[in-house]
């Protein structure tokens, strides 16, 4: 019994193998075989291309213009490289060859549309400084300190501004009798003047606002000759000497 189930199962592998032996051999190519698609391969896969015809004779058929392009017949860069490209290419190839037409020349790389030109543009004039931003207008000078002083028989004008003075002129003058001082440049308003010490010199002492100018006027009492020396201490102050002659 246990000889016959043995010999049962070796005759089941045996024609299992013989079965798939046949099935190898039936698939391989015929002898001869290039390896390349035949004539009814290549209509099989484009039957629109071939038509009934005579073995070794094209269709004539009337030259028309190639259809314009759109853009699902653009072929990119990653069609060309599928597999499917490839084997429709070589069917186009083999068609060609059969039908005696000449293989197209591979189309030359497209060059890059050249960029235009700059358009020149007209230069800004340069600015120079005085079109720059202008600082605003600077604050006048202004008298900072005026006082009077005794000194001895004499009488002493201390002044001082709040910016360096342009520069400055004095004289004495008769009928009324006073001394004048001029200082330069734009100054703000007067300012006002306290009460002068009691002297033999000067009666009062006032200032006035001109528009180039501060003037300072010390006016002397009647009947009295004085003299005046104004001295610069520093760039905004200067001392004003009034002495009986």
């Amino acid at each position: 019994m246990i000889k016959k189930s043995i010999l049962c199962i070796l005759l089941v592998v045996f024609l299992g193998m013989s079965i798939f032996l046949y099935r190898q051999v039936a698939s391989l190519p015929p002898a001869g075989s290039t390896g390349e698609l035949d004539k009814t391969e290549i209509m099989r896969l484009t039957p629109q291309v071939f038509h009934k015809s005579g073995p070794s004779t094209a269709p004539q058929t009337s030259p028309q213009p190639p259809p314009k392009a759109t853009g699902a017949d653009v072929i990119t860069r990653k069609d060309i490289t599928s597999p499917n490209y490839k084997v429709a290419e070589r069917v186009l190839q083999l068609e060609r060859q059969s039908l005696g037409q000449p293989q197209p020349s591979s189309p030359a790389p497209q060059q890059p549309a050249p960029l235009p030109e700059p358009t020149p543009t007209a230069q800004a004039p340069a600015i120079t400084l005085a079109q720059e931003i202008q600082p605003p207008h600077a604050r006048n000078n202004a008298l900072k300190e005026l006082s009077v002083q005794l000194v001895g028989q004499d009488l002493q004008l201390l002044v001082s501004t709040e910016k360096q003075l342009e520069r400055f002129t004095y004289f004495v003058a008769t009928t009324p009798g006073r001394v004048v001082v001029d200082l330069y440049g734009k100054f703000e308003k007067a300012k006002a003047v306290g009460k002068t010490p009691s002297n033999l010199l000067v009666k009062d002492i006032r200032t006035g606002l001109h528009n180039d100018r501060m003037r300072i006027v010390a006016d002397l009492e009647p009947n009295v000759a004085a003299t005046a020396l104004v001295t610069q201490k520093s760039p905004t102050e200067l001392t004003i000497e009034i002495k009986r002659k």
